[in-house]
C-alpha cells in the first residue's frame, strides 16, 4: 500500500522550471503522436537515437531541479531503449517508449500543481512495471518512496530563497541562438530591446539618486519583461542576467529604505552589462571576459546583501590589486600566450543588416536601370534599321554612278568619230578626258568611302547590341541577387501548419498527417506572411470536411491516420502549391442542393467544375451550423480573395471518396517581366503573359457566336472568348470588329476555367519594367502599371485574366439572382501586453485560429482599442506600465457594454495571492508564463462559446 504523497511548497523558480518541463513534455507527447513506426532497421535506429536524447534531456533538467526520482526514472527508460537496439523485434517496447511522455507527464502536472494525484504516481510505477521492458526497475519500492514524496535540493536551515548561483561561469552568458530559432519573434525582441535597455537604465539611475520605489519597481518590472522575452526567443545569457538582476531587485525592494548607498556602483554595472550584451547581440559576438566578471560582482553583491553584510556591498577588486582567482602575474600570462598561439582561423564573411526599404529603393533604381538599357537597344535596332536602309540607297548611288560611267564612255567615243581629222594622234594612241570624267572619278570614290563607313557602323552597332545584351544579363543577374535577398524558403511556415493541423485534430478528434515537399522553394518573404492564412485555413477545411473520422475511415478501410500533401514547386514566373488530402472529396450532390436552394441555375453544360466552383462563392457552405475549426463564419470567397490580392489563382479538383487537390498559383515577384506588346485598334498596349496558356493564330471559320456571346472552337474545346478592345473598354470600341483579329490568347482563370482573348495585332514579345501607377491614380481593374516603351512613350500593363474575369462576372451579374451571403464576422481578440515579443507569438497564435487581432502595449492603449470596435476576447498580461492588467480588467467590468467580454489573464505570476487579485478584478481565466498552447486553445474556444 502507497503512503500518501507530499509535495514540498515551491518557490517561483522551481514553479518556472516545472511549467518548463510541462511544455516540453507535451510536445515531446504531440512528436509521438505524429511520428510513424519505424518500418526499417535505419529508421527504428534513428527512432531510438531521437526518444533517446529526449530522454537524456529530462534526465538531465530534472537533475537540475533536484528530482532525483524523476531524473532515475528517466535514465532507467533510457536504458531500456539502449537493450531494445540488440532485439530483432522490439515493437512491444516500441509502443511503451512512444507513451512514455505521457506518464512522465502526469507526474510532473501532480507536482506543478501542488496537490499530491496518487493516480499520476501509481500509473507511473505501473508503466515501469510492464513486463515488455528488457530491463526492470532495479529497486521498485524504494523508487515508489522517492517519487511520492520528493525531497527537493533546498537548503532547509535558511528561509530565504534559494537566489543565483554563487560562481559565475562563461556558459551562463552564452548568447548562441538555436538553429530553430522563430526569426520574426528574434526580430520583433531586437527592435524592443535597445528602448527597454535604456528605460532600464534611466530607472536604475533614478533609483540611485532617489532611493524612490516606484522607480525600482518599473526597474523590476522591466527586467521581468526581458527575461520573458529573451526565455521565448531562446537567448539563455540574457534570459540569465536579467534574471540574476531581478533577484537582486526583489532583495532590495525587501530591504527599502534600508538600501545600503555602496549598492549604486554595482546597480550600474548591471545595466551596463546589459547594454553590452545587446552590443554582441547585434555583433554576433560572444561576451569577453568583463561580462563574467560582472555577472561575478552581481552575484557576489546579492550574496552578501542576503547574508545581512550591507557594508561589503560595495567591495571590488581593482586592476591594481589582484584577486585570488589570479594566481598568475601578468609576465606568466603572457609567456603562456606567446607559447601556445592559437591557430589563425579563416576570416568569416562579415554579416551587416540591410532594411528591406533599402532593398527595395535598389530593385526600383535596377528598374530604372533596365527601362533605360531597353531604350538603348531599341534605338540601336533603329539606328541599325536606319543603316540598311542607307546601305539600299547607297547601292542606287553605285548603280547610278556606273550609269553615269557609260553615258560618258558613249559620249566620248561619239565624240571621238566627229573629231579624228582634226587631231594629230590617234584616240588609241591618247584617252581624251574632260571635267565630266573627274567628277565621275571623285563621285566612284565618294561612293566607296561611303560603303566603308556604312560596314564599319554596321559592324559598331553589332557591338553594341551585344555589350547591351551581355549588360542586359548582368542587370537582370543583379535583380535576381536583390530579389533573392527578399525571398525566404517556405519551410519557414511550416511549423505554423503543422501546428494549425494539430489543433484542428484536437478539435476535430480525428488523426491526420502533414506532409509538407519542397520547403526549400524560395518565396518573397512578405507573399510568404501573406500565404500562410489562406493555407492554414484549407488545411484547417481539409481536417473538418475532407478527411474522414477513425471510423469511416476504418469502415472505407482506409488507414486510420489522415493523410494531407503540400508541395511547393517553383516555375519560371510562378510559384505552384499543391494540396491534396485522401478524404471524403465533395459531395456533389449536396452541392447541388444548396445551390438550388440559393437560386442558383447550372447552365446546359455544366459538370463538377461548374459545382466545384461554387465553394467560392461568397457564404456558401454545405454546413448548416458554422464550424470553430475550419471555416469559423468565413467561406473559401476569403481564401480567393486574399489569393487575388496576391495575383494569384485557385482551383479545385474533387473525386468523391478519393480525396481533393488544390491547386494554388502564385505570380513571382519580377522586376522585368514577360509581356506581349499588342495592337488595339490605334492604341498600343502591353498584357502581361501571366495566366497566358497559348496563344493561337485565328481561324475565322472556328469562331461563332451565341446571341451577344463569342465562342472559339480550338482542338475539340470550345470556350468563350472576348475581344481585348471591349473587355479594356477603350473609346470608340463598343462594337469591335472580329475580322481584324489575327491571334487569341487561350487565358485560365483563377477558378480553373479557360477562356479566350482575341487580339488584332501581337507586335512584340518581350521582358519589360512594370511600374506602378502613382498615388493619385484611381484604382482601375485589370491594370497592373505601366511600362515605358523603347520608343519612350508609355503603355498600360493590362492583366488578360483579370479583365476577362471582370467582364464575365459582370454578365453573370445581370443573369443570375443576387446570392444571399451567408459570411458572419470574424471573432476579434484584444492582445493587451508590454512585450513585443509575446504580444507577436500570441497574434500568430490566436491568428491561426481563424481570428482577427487588435493589439495594444498596456490599459491605456487597450481603452483607445475598445472605442473601435468590440472585442469577442481579451488576452492580457498582469504588469504593464501605465494601467496594468487588473485594473484594465476592473475597467472593463465596470462598463455595461464591456462587462461580458472573456478576459484572459496570462502572467508569470502564480501564487494564490496573485489568483486572487485577478479573480476579485473580473478575470475568468489564468494562465502562467511559459503558456501551454493546449491550455490557451481550451480557455479561448471555452471562452467564445
Amino acid at each position: 500500500m502507497m503512503s500518501e504523497p507530499t509535495t514540498p511548497a515551491l518557490n517561483r523558480e522551481q514553479q518556472d522550471m516545472l511549467s518548463l518541463l510541462i511544455v516540453e513534455l507535451q510536445e515531446q507527447l504531440d512528436a509521438s503522436l505524429e511520428d510513424p513506426a519505424p518500418d526499417s532497421p535505419e529508421a527504428m535506429a534513428t527512432w531510438l537515437e531521437r526518444r533517446g536524447s529526449d530522454l537524456e534531456n529530462l534526465e538531465n533538467a530534472a537533475q537540475l531541479i533536484g528530482l532525483g526520482a524523476l531524473s532515475a526514472v528517466c535514465h532507467h527508460l533510457r536504458e531500456n531503449l539502449k537493450a531494445v537496439s540488440n532485439q530483432p523485434d522490439g515493437e512491444e517496447v516500441l509502443i511503451l517508449a512512444s507513451s512514455s511522455p505521457m506518464y512522465l507527464l502526469g507526474y510532473v502536472q501532480q507536482l506543478h500543481s501542488g496537490e499530491p494525484d496518487l493516480e499520476a504516481i501509481e500509473g507511473l510505477l505501473q508503466f515501469l512495471s510492464d513486463p515488455a521492458w528488457p530491463l526492470p526497475p532495479p529497486d521498485l519500492e524504494g523508487l515508489q518512496k522517492a517519487l511520492a514524496q520528493p525531497e527537493w535540493e533546498l537548503h532547509e536551515e535558511s528561509s530565504a530563497p534559494t537566489g543565483p548561483p554563487h560562481q559565475a561561469e562563461a556558459s551562463m552568458l552564452t548568447l548562441a541562438l538555436s538553429e530553430d530559432i522563430n526569426p520574426r519573434l528574434f526580430e520583433g525582441l531586437m527592435l524592443e530591446l535597445p528602448g527597454q535597455l535604456e528605460q532600464f537604465s534611466e530607472t536604475l539611475s533614478q533609483f540611485t539618486q532617489t532611493r524612490s520605489l516606484e522607480a525600482l519597481q518599473r526597474a523590476q518590472r522591466i527586467t521581468h519583461t526581458v527575461k520573458g522575452s529573451a526565455n521565448v526567443v531562446g537567448i539563455t545569457g540574457l534570459a540569465n542576467w536579467m534574471h540574476y538582476s531581478e533577484d537582486l531587485l526583489d532583495l532590495l525592494e525587501e530591504m527599502t529604505p534600508k538600501v545600503p548607498a555602496g549598492i549604486d556602483d554595482l546597480l550600474m554595472e548591471v545595466a551596463d552589462t546589459a547594454a553590452s550584451l545587446l552590443d554582441h547581440l547585434l555583433d554576433a559576438t560572444e561576451p569577453g571576459e568583463e561580462a563574467v566578471e560582472a555577472l561575478q560582482h552581481l552575484l557576489d553583491g546579492y550574496h552578501r546583501l542576503a547574508a545581512g553584510d550591507l557594508s561589503a556591498a560595495q567591495d571590488r577588486p581593482t586592476p591594481e590589486q589582484p584577486t585570488a582567482a589570479e594566481p598568475e602575474t601578468t609576465e606568466q600570462a603572457t609567456s603562456t600566450e606567446r607559447s601556445s598561439p592559437e591557430p589563425e582561423r579563416a576570416p568569416e564573411p562579415t554579416q551587416i543588416r540591410v532594411s528591406e526599404d533599402g532593398i527595395n529603393r535598389l530593385l526600383t533604381l535596377s528598374g530604372e536601370a533596365s527601362i533605360g538599357n531597353h531604350r538603348l537597344t531599341t534605338q540601336t535596332h533603329q539606328a541599325r534599321h536606319g543603316v540598311i536602309q542607307l546601305q539600299h540607297l547607297q547601292h542606287k548611288l553605285n548603280q547610278l554612278t556606273e550609269e553615269l560611267g557609260q553615258v560618258i564612255e558613249l559620249r566620248n567615243l561619239f565624240a571621238n568619230h566627229a573629231l579624228e581629222d582634226d587631231q594629230s594622234l590617234d584616240p588609241l594612241e591618247l584617252d581624251r578626258y574632260n571635267e565630266l570624267h573627274s567628277f565621275y572619278h571623285q563621285l566612284q570614290e565618294y561612293a566607296a568611302d561611303a560603303n566603308d563607313l556604312i560596314l564599319g557602323t554596321k559592324s559598331e552597332l553589332s557591338s553594341l547590341d551585344d555589350l547591351l545584351q551581355t549588360q542586359q544579363r548582368h542587370q537582370n543577374d543583379a535583380q535576381q541577387q536583390l530579389l533573392e535577398m527578399l525571398s525566404v524558403p517556405a519551410s519557414q511556415v511550416e511549423s505554423r501548419l503543422q501546428r494549425c493541423v494539430r489543433q484542428a485534430c484536437r478539435l476535430t478528434g480525428k488523426q491526420v498527417a502533414l506532409h509538407i515537399e519542397g520547403g526549400n522553394t524560395p518565396l518573397d518573404r512578405n507573399t510568404l506572411q501573406h500565404l500562410a492564412d489562406p493555407l492554414m485555413h484549407l488545411l484547417r477545411n481539409a481536417v473538418d470536411h475532407g478527411i474522414e473520422s477513425g471510423e469511416e475511415r476504418a469502415a472505407l478501410e482506409k488507414p486510420e491516420s489522415g493523410q494531407l500533401r503540400l508541395s511547393f514547386q517553383s516555375e519560371t514566373q510562378s510559384t505552384v502549391i499543391e494540396l491534396s488530402d485522401d478524404g471524403s472529396g465533395f459531395d456533389h450532390e449536396r452541392i447541388l442542393e444548396r445551390a438550388e436552394a440559393l437560386g442558383l441555375t447550372p447552365p446546359e453544360d455544366a459538370g463538377t467544375q461548374w459545382l466545384e466552383s461554387l465553394v467560392f462563392l461568397p457564404g456558401f457552405s454545405t454546413r448548416e451550423a458554422v464550424s470553430q475549426t475550419s471555416g469559423r463564419g468565413v467561406g473559401l470567397d476569403a481564401v480567393a480573395e486574399q489569393l487575388k490580392a496576391l495575383q494569384g489563382q485557385i482551383s479545385v479538383e474533387s473525386e468523391p471518396g478519393h480525396g481533393t487537390r488544390w491547386r494554388l498559383v502564385i505570380p513571382n515577384r519580377l522586376i522585368a517581366e514577360h509581356q506581349l506588346l499588342v495592337q488595339a485598334g490605334a492604341d498600343k498596349l502591353s498584357l502581361s503573359s501571366r495566366g497566358v496558356q497559348q496563344v493561337v493564330f485565328m481561324e475565322p471559320d472556328q469562331l461563332s457566336n451565341k446571341g451577344d456571346a463569342l465562342f472559339y472552337r480550338y482542338d475539340n474545346q470550345t470556350f468563350r472568348v472576348w475581344h481585348l478592345s471591349q473587355v479594356a473598354r477603350l473609346p470608340g470600341t463598343e462594337s469591335a470588329d472580329t475580322r481584324q483579329a489575327q491571334a487569341v490568347l487561350m487565358l485560365q482563370s483563377s477558378q480553373g476555367e479557360v477562356q479566350g482573348l482575341l487580339i488584332d495585332r501581337i507586335l512584340a514579345s518581350r521582358e519589360m519594367v512594370v511600374k506602378p501607377l502613382p498615388a493619385f491614380c484611381p484604382e482601375l481593374p485589370g491594370v497592373l502599371g505601366a511600362t515605358i516603351l523603347g520608343d519612350g512613350k508609355v503603355a498600360p500593363v493590362l492583366d488578360a485574366v483579370a479583365l476577362v474575369e471582370s467582364a464575365s462576372q459582370a454578365v453573370h451579374r445581370q443573369a443570375e439572382p443576387q446570392m444571399p451571403s451567408l459570411s458572419q464576422a470574424r471573432p476579434l481578440a484584444l492582445i493587451v501586453d508590454d512585450s513585443l515579443s509575446t504580444r507577436r507569438s500570441l497574434v500568430e497564435f490566436v491568428t491561426e485560429l481563424g481570428m482577427d487581432v487588435v493589439t495594444a502595449r498596456d490599459g491605456f492603449e487597450a481603452i483607445d482599442r475598445l472605442r473601435d470596435r468590440t472585442p469577442s476576447l481579451v488576452l492580457v498580461d498582469m504588469e504593464m506600465p501605465r494601467m496594468n492588467g487588473l485594473e484594465f480588467t476592473a475597467h472593463l467590468r465596470a462598463q455595461e457594454a464591456l462587462k461580458d467580454i472573456p478576459v484572459i489573464m496570462i502572467t508569470s505570476r502564480n501564487t494564490e495571492k496573485h489568483r486572487e487579485l485577478a479573480q476579485t478584478a473580473g478575470v475568468d481565466r489564468y494562465l502562467n508564463k511559459p503558456f501551454s498552447e493546449v491550455d490557451l486553445l481550451n480557455s479561448i474556444e471555452s471562452s467564445l462559446h
